[in-house]
């Protein structure tokens, strides 16, 4: 046990003095910084250090990366007209559209409107209502997005449908006329040309 008491004192040893070993009457190895009869000195090498590297600065946590320009910069954008599931009824194909935008449309930007999923070649600008003209009578999708540019999206509405519907009107609908000749019963007689042998009860002449 002191074999290993005298290593554990070592390494202060090493600094301090030199290191001798010898066998003591019990047949033990010691290590001492005292010379003793039969001890040998032993060359002790310098101990090797290390020094770690400086620790760096703790870097400041980098800010969350902000989205680019054209990602949402609309608040709002909806198409408010015509209504989901809506009858629009017009002999023309008149189609009133109404969009939310918020905040206004930048200089960069244009609106397209897309019916039945093909984009219609009109220039919106930046109006938020405008009227479609010759639209056909049948069910619609519509909805409209905005691009930049390059012609990417940047924002979308929601698409609805709506259905454009014409008033008939029957062929051979006349006006009503005045003094317009009653319809007579293929039974009855015609009535008389005139008052000769015509009752006062509206008989018909030539009865027995």
């Amino acid at each position: 046990m002191r074999t290993w008491a005298w290593l554990l004192i070592l390494p202060p040893l090493l600094v301090q003095a030199a290191v001798y070993r010898y066998t003591d009457e019990e047949g033990n190895v010691v290590y001492s910084d005292q010379p003793a009869p039969g001890a040998e000195e032993i060359d002790v090498q310098a101990p090797s250090t290390y020094e770690p590297p400086p620790r760096p600065a703790a870097e400041e946590p980098s800010a969350a990366p902000q989205p680019a320009a054209d990602e949402q910069p609309y608040t709002r954008f909806e198409l408010l007209q015509p209504e989901d599931q809506g009858t629009i009824w017009s002999q023309v194909g008149d189609v009133e559209v109404r969009l939310a935008l918020e905040p206004g449309l930048r200089p960069e930007h244009r609106i397209v409107l897309v019916l039945d999923g093909e984009p219609l070649d009109v220039d919106v600008g930046g109006a938020t209502r405008l009227q479609l003209t010759g639209v056909t009578r049948d069910t619609h999708t519509l909805a409209a997005r905005i691009e930049n540019e390059a012609g990417e999206p940047v924002a979308v509405t929601s698409s609805v449908t709506f259905y454009l519907k014409h008033h008939d009107v029957p062929r051979g609908q006349r006006e009503p006329a005045t003094g317009r000749q009653p319809y007579i019963p293929p039974s009855a007689p015609p009535p008389s040309d005139g008052g000769n042998g015509a009752g006062s009860g509206g008989g018909t002449a030539g009865t027995p």
